[in-house]
């Protein structure tokens, strides 16, 4: 194991997942990728995790893909390499537990796809941004979809084509980012919404995100609201959903691991 992500987790069941290739300001490559795909399948599995920080180092998220790795797979001149990237921000996308991304430094190309498959960003004010991928004669297929979800086409179709640089406040203002604060109130703020989401049912959490990316693409008619419905019902019938409604009528926190 080459150690390009070290994982940590607490005893409330938070696990964070820091990017370790600090000379490289932690570009990705194929140990990366492979790390990660072993990584989020545990996390996937897992029924004692109960949310995600994916993090760099204090003065570098990530500078995106590798260059060298980026001219092998070139060279190679197959699409293996660039499907195991995408099949990985897929599975990021699509993890089962809450996920925060924690922005310092430059995020770039690869890395901004990272942050935008998360479910929060907080970003420092001081972290910057670029998809300068075109500067490099190159196209950024595998990314776009992820960070277009992420940003909405007319400032993806800006930045994909200038491969200007961007700052923290101008990724809050497209919505990559929600929440910008000084660098010394980084780990309160990231506290702060793990907070919030533990105080969230596991299970509904993981159902919940399922149902976002559902509902995102389909026009509101019938069929949806049938959905709605059917949901509604075995949600409601569930340990979760029963465990949450008495500690509200009951006055008390409630015990997930009773529902």
């Amino acid at each position: 194991m080459s150690n390009r992500i070290i994982s940590e987790t607490s005893d409330k069941g938070v696990v964070t997942l820091r990017l370790n290739r600090p000379e490289a300001h932690n570009a990705i490559d194929d140990a990366t990728i492979d790390e990660m795909s072993e990584l989020i399948a545990h996390l996937h599995t897992s029924s004692t995790v109960r949310a995600v920080v994916i993090r760099g180092t204090p003065d570098s998220f990530c500078s995106g893909v590798d260059i060298a790795w980026m001219q092998h797979m070139a060279e190679a001149g197959t699409a293996d390499d660039a499907r195991r990237v995408a099949h990985i921000l897929l599975a990021l996308r699509n993890l089962n537990k809450p996920t925060i991304a924690v922005l310092e430094g430059p995020c770039l190309g690869g890395g901004l796809a990272l942050a935008a498959c998360c479910d929060i960003t907080i970003a420092a004010e001081d972290a910057w941004f670029a998809l300068p991928a075109v500067h490099l004669g190159t196209v950024p297929a595998v990314i776009a979809p992820f960070v277009m979800e992420a940003m909405g086409q007319a400032n993806a179709r800006r930045y994909f084509l200038t491969g200007e640089q961007f700052s923290a406040s101008e990724a809050r203002r497209m919505g990559l980012v929600q929440a910008v604060c000084m660098q010394a109130q980084i780990e309160e703020t990231v506290e702060t919404f793990v907070g919030h989401l533990l105080k969230g049912a596991p299970r509904t959490l993981a159902i919940c995100k399922e149902m976002l990316h559902v509902y995102a693409d389909k026009p509101i008619g019938p069929s949806l609201i049938n959905d709605m419905a059917e949901r509604v019902v075995r949600n409601r019938k569930s340990a979760e959903a029963q465990e949450g409604l008495e500690a509200f009528l009951e006055k008390r926190q409630p015990n997930w691991q009773k529902g």
